[in-house]
C-alpha cells in the first residue's frame, strides 16, 4: 500500500495575516488608506518627474517619428509615470498611462507615425493630473485612445506580417 503524505506550505502573506487576527475589515482598510496617504507626496513628486520629459517629449516630436532610442526612453518614462500612479487614487490617470505604455509599444514595432501620435495621450495625461477634465469626459477620451491603439496594433500586426512574408 502507497502512503501519502500531505505538507501544508504556509506563504508568508499567511503568516501576515494570521498574526493580525482579529483586526476588522474596516481597521484594515483605515490602515492600508493611511499608509497610501503617508506617500501620496512621493508618488506626486516622482509622478510629476515623469510626466515633465513626456510633455517635453510631445512638443520635440510633434509630427516625425522619433528615434527608437527616444520611444524607448519615453516608454520607461511612461512606465515609471505608472508606477508612480499606482500610489495614487487616480485610476483614469492610471488608464490613460496604460494605454500611453500600449501606444508606445505598438509604435515601437511599425515605422508607422500618425502626426502626433502620442500627443493626445499626452496632452490627456497632464489635464487628468490637474484635475481639469469630468470623469465622465475622461472615459469618453479613453475610449478614443483606444480607437487609436487598435490602429496602432494593426499597422504592428501589418509590419510583423510583411516581416514573416
Amino acid at each position: 500500500m502507497t502512503s501519502v503524505i500531505i505538507r501544508r506550505v504556509t506563504t508568508s502573506l499567511e503568516k501576515m495575516v494570521r498574526a493580525h487576527e482579529g483586526v476588522r475589515v474596516s481597521e484594515a482598510l483605515a490602515a492600508a488608506q493611511a499608509n497610501l496617504d503617508s506617500i501620496e507626496d512621493i508618488c506626486l513628486e516622482e509622478l510629476d518627474l515623469r510626466l515633465l520629459p513626456l510633455t517635453e517629449f510631445a512638443r520635440d516630436y510633434p509630427v516625425v517619428r522619433p528615434p527608437d532610442a527616444v520611444l524607448q526612453q519615453v516608454g520607461r518614462n511612461a512606465n515609471a509615470a505608472l508606477t508612480a500612479c499606482s500610489g495614487l487614487n487616480k485610476p483614469l490617470l492610471g488608464r490613460t498611462l496604460l494605454m500611453l505604455c500600449a501606444m508606445i509599444d505598438a509604435l515601437s514595432h511599425t515605422r508607422y507615425w500618425p502626426d502626433g501620435a502620442l500627443n493626445p495621450a499626452i496632452a490627456m495625461l497632464g489635464l487628468l493630473r490637474s484635475g481639469q477634465v469630468p470623469d465622465t469626459l475622461a472615459e469618453d477620451l479613453i475610449t478614443e485612445l483606444q480607437r487609436c491603439l487598435v490602429q496602432y496594433v494593426e499597422h504592428a500586426d501589418a509590419a510583423l506580417d510583411q516581416l514573416r512574408a
